[in-house]
């Protein structure tokens, strides 16, 4: 019986001792296994806080291109405004036409000609808007195409009399423009014209 009583304590301590060994390992392993966890954690912070900062960096440098960019545009747009802001010298509006006509006149050709004379003993840096226009007759894209071959006519001939074609354009304006009315045929007349207009 003793014997029993003996064996039974015997097992008890061995079975508490291996429980508390089993403890004291767990809790060991417990705390190794959340040293590794915040171990890795606190890098992977480390990486994200790095990450965050080379966005940033990235961000400061494109609002700086940007900065530039918009800084660049102003000055773009500012220089074009200055080159197409161009101020009226002078403007002719004697170059008429026949119905339905584009070609020059015998007397066109004498008012062209004095008129890239004019322009080339002025020596001035010029710019001429060539505008082509016609009566209220026919349909506005007739219309449309003979002030745009009236208009291309006039800068033919300038060229040939030396005009650089860089300093000439073209624009139809059609039956947009009438200067004098459509009913008479003297108003007619004056609507079809070629108008040029002289600015520096």
């Amino acid at each position: 019986m003793t014997t029993n009583k003996s064996r039974l304590l015997l097992t008890a301590a061995i079975v508490f001792a291996g429980l508390t060994m089993s403890a004291c390992a767990t809790e060991d392993y417990v705390d190794q296994h959340d040293a590794a966890l915040k171990a890795e954690l606190s890098g992977r912070i480390d990486q994200v806080n790095s990450q965050v900062e080379a966005l940033n960096g990235q961000v400061a440098n494109a609002n700086s291109t940007a900065q530039a960019a918009n800084a660049k545009a102003e000055e773009a747009a500012s220089q074009a405004k200055g080159n197409f802001d161009h101020h009226v010298l002078f403007s002719d509006d004697s170059i008429l036409f026949d119905t339905n006509k584009w070609a020059l006149s015998q007397e066109n050709q004498s008012k062209l000609a004095a008129f890239a004379e004019k322009i080339k003993n002025d020596n001035q840096n010029v710019y001429i808007e060539i505008q082509g226009h016609g009566d209220s007759r026919g349909s506005k894209a007739h219309n449309a195409m003979l002030g745009e071959k009236r208009a291309d006519a006039v800068r033919r001939y300038l060229m040939d009399q030396g005009i650089p074609l860089y300093h000439m354009t073209t624009i139809s304006f059609g039956e947009e423009r009438p200067t004098s009315t459509n009913a008479t045929a003297q108003g007619q007349q004056e609507n079809r014209r070629a108008v040029l207009v002289v600015e520096n």
